[in-house]
């Protein structure tokens, strides 16, 4: 379902809502300040309750937080509904109350959807003054709902690690800032995900002393992910015992660090099968690593266009088993940023096709890094291929033709695109017009 625009007139919120599950109202509706004057209470109970406005609230923080106290007491009249909360400051959750007692999923602190960096930087200036506030509503909340699932957090320690000893359903736990590692003790029989950050202060909680209650020889860990690694060799071994690892999530550097993980890999990951990787190595040690992974099922890799050799490694060592492959990177390069001679760029491309054409179970696969022309996909293996479920590429060579050649050009494609039966109607290759 396309995003819905809340209007202020009761009767139109009542029957856009009589037609959504919960799990669309979560994705299509936003709570904003105008929604709360005609509120109706039974759309809190699967709602992400987000802050009003991020501008709003930098203005308020500046205030005092003193203009919002409609928001607040609505927050505190309808917080028995509450199944879910995103919010990006602490006094947010001041304003539920007693009657908050319905948590699945807390949020705080989290920035998927804020444009600027800065918004960012006033967040942590605005944390540092209010940790009072932190400690005192956090934990409060965490042992009013022992059945929350999913916690996301910016800090986790002292009065808030000690409130996760409450929480006897735990599945999911992110921490991008300051982290105590006995959290996991305490958690060791319901979590699944992890995703910490082991850099900076949070090194000093991972004691050897205290190894054991860091990682439980019990953690039946299924996916994790490491948002920056000071050791990483120290990193693999907190996660030896975590033998169920299907998802693993990280950056490697240097050379040592691939070591590092592929012998981790040799000896715990037997059942790892998604790979998220941002990977500085060259593509000798990320093809190590692809190699070293018994079934991968899932590859994305954050790197610039991954070079022939790398994707060698894929097709000779997982061409039955992988499913999915993304090539992504923050800025876009097209391949004439490394392949300077125009014949080897279509050399280099050709090689690639083919070999990605031997992989019988690939169903989705995307890397804009990937510049290409019609006429090479048309003469290219790929057209034969009918298992494609979902593919973006970056479609070259329209700039400057006429409006006749360039119909022509998508009369090619489109007929190209024919050959993917299952391809669905919103997965489409990118045009992107060099």
């Amino acid at each position: 379902m396309s995003l819905i625009s809340i209007f202020d007139i009761p009767e139109i919120i009542e029957s856009i809502a009589s037609q959504l599950n919960s799990d669309e109202l979560t994705r299509c509706i936003r709570v904003c300040k105008s929604w709360y004057q005609e509120f109706i209470p039974y759309l809190w109970r699967d709602v992400s309750v987000l802050d009003f406005d991020f501008v709003h609230w930098i203005r308020n923080i500046k205030q005092g937080l003193e203009d919002d106290s409609f928001g607040r007491n609505m927050a505190s009249k309808y917080s028995h509904y509450i199944h879910s909360i995103e919010t990006q400051f602490a006094p947010t959750l001041t304003y539920l109350g007693s009657d908050c007692v319905n948590l699945e999923r807390l949020c705080l602190g989290y920035f998927p959807m804020l444009p600027t960096s800065n918004h960012e930087v006033a967040f942590w200036r605005h944390l540092q003054r209010e940790d009072d506030i932190y400690d005192d509503a956090v934990p409060e909340l965490l042992e009013r709902n022992p059945g929350l699932r999913v916690v996301k957090l910016i800090s986790a320690t002292g009065k808030v690690a000690k409130a996760f000893g409450k929480l006897s359903h735990l599945e999911e736990l992110w921490v991008r800032g300051r982290f105590d590692g006995r959290i996991l003790e305490r958690c060791s029989k319901t979590l699944r995900i992890l995703r910490v950050d082991l850099e900076c202060d949070n090194l000093r909680y991972y004691d050897p002393n205290i190894a054991g209650a860091i990682m439980p020889a019990d953690l039946f860990l299924e996916e994790i992910t490491f948002y920056s690694v000071q050791n990483m060799k120290m990193a693999f071994e907190h996660v030896a015992s975590c033998k169920n690892l299907r998802v693993v999530t990280l950056t490697l550097y240097s050379e040592s660090e691939v070591d590092d993980f592929v012998h981790f890999i040799q000896r715990y990951g037997a059942n790892i099968q998604d790979l998220y990787l941002t990977s500085r190595e060259s593509f000798a040690g990320l093809s190590r690593v692809i190699s070293a992974i018994p079934k991968l099922r899932s590859l994305v890799v954050k790197q610039s266009p991954l070079h022939v050799l790398a994707i060698q490694a894929i097709v000779i060592h997982h061409k039955e088993s992988i499913e999915i492959f993304e090539n992504i990177q923050e800025c876009f390069r097209c391949w004439d940023a490394t392949i300077v001679d125009s014949r080897a760029k279509v050399e280099q491309l050709e090689a690639m096709m083919s070999l990605w054409s031997q992989c019988a179970r690939l169903r989705v696969f995307s890397s804009l890094l990937i510049s290409v022309t019609v006429e090479q996909l048309l003469e290219s293996e790929w057209a034969a291929m009918t298992n494609i479920t979902a593919l973006k590429l970056a479609v070259n060579g329209y700039a400057g033709l006429e409006e006749d050649e360039r119909n022509g050009r998508t009369d090619k494609l489109i007929y190209w695109l024919d050959n993917f039966k299952k391809l669905q109607s919103s997965d489409t290759i990118t045009d992107w017009a060099a």
